[in-house]
């Protein structure tokens, strides 16, 4: 059941914001996403392309499904009580808790043992966010050092269309722009 859970969620779970879809679209290129997040993914972009596999796309390629939604909807309400199930295999309680050392889930009983001793813990709905969190934030940067290593790459080509035109015979010296430092 759990690996038939964790494969449906992969099947609905947006790769920008990393959640189940809100309000999904899907491009010609079959990729799905939360119309929101592609959006906004999108502000970001000169020429709107699928942030999976870099098709270029139109902005009103996105299409909607009703269905799609509803599936989405579905899952999220079954989603929880699937997850609440999840026990400790030693001890037959409930992970309440994620440790940070181990990466992973525990019950009480086993936070209270000597094997997590010292081991920084919090509950696994504030754990969630904050890792949730976390990734955004890395997403965030990745994004921005792609923009940037963009800007940089056209910057390098304009500079060899240049140094083309311009041509090795007239004595002219040309110093490249050097990337960023990053």
């Amino acid at each position: 059941m759990a690996d038939a859970l964790s494969f449906l969620e992969e099947d609905f779970t947006c790769l920008i914001c990393c959640d189940v879809f809100t309000d999904p679209v899907t491009l010609k290129c079959s990729h799905s996403l939360c119309d929101k997040c592609l959006q906004h993914f999108w502000t970001t972009q000169d020429v709107p392309r699928c942030p999976v596999c870099r098709k270029e796309c139109s902005h009103d390629e996105p299409t909607k499904s009703l269905a799609f939604r509803a599936l989405c909807e579905s899952f999220k309400k079954r989603k929880p009580s699937a997850v609440s199930a999840d026990v400790c295999p030693e001890h037959e309680e409930k992970f309440k808790l994620f440790c940070f050392v181990d990466k992973q889930p525990i019950c009480v009983v086993c936070y209270t043992s000597k094997k997590h001793e010292d081991h920084k813990c919090s509950p696994v709905n504030e754990a969630a966010g904050n890792l949730k969190e976390d990734l955004k934030t890395r997403l965030n940067r990745l994004q921005v050092t792609l923009g940037d290593l963009k800007k940089a790459h056209e910057s390098c080509v304009k500079q060899v269309e240049i140094s083309k035109l311009i041509g090795p015979g007239n004595g002219l010296n040309l110093n490249l722009v050097a990337f960023p430092p990053f």
